[in-house]
């Protein structure tokens, strides 16, 4: 389907040495509902398979506007210190 070739282009295509050097906080969320949930544990592999330091939380939820906000605020909790 057209989501998943986009998003193997998306990673296929994605310098992680550049994530590596210039990123001090890469943060994922999703939801287990989500139904993108397969691309971000994919790039979840792709950044264990680089050495790209990551931060991922899995909560209950679908592609929705509560889980966001979770991310946002462990988003917010580490960049404001």
């Amino acid at each position: 389907n057209a989501i998943r070739r986009q998003r193997q282009m998306c990673i296929r295509d994605s310098d992680y040495t550049n994530l590596k050097n210039n990123y001090k906080l890469l943060l994922y969320q999703v939801g287990t509902e989500d139904p993108y949930i397969d691309g971000v544990r994919e790039f979840k592999q792709l950044f264990d398979k680089y050495n790209v330091q990551y931060m991922y939380y899995e909560m209950p939820g679908d592609h929705e506007a509560a889980v966001w906000q979770h991310g946002l605020y462990n988003f917010a909790r580490r960049i404001f210190r």
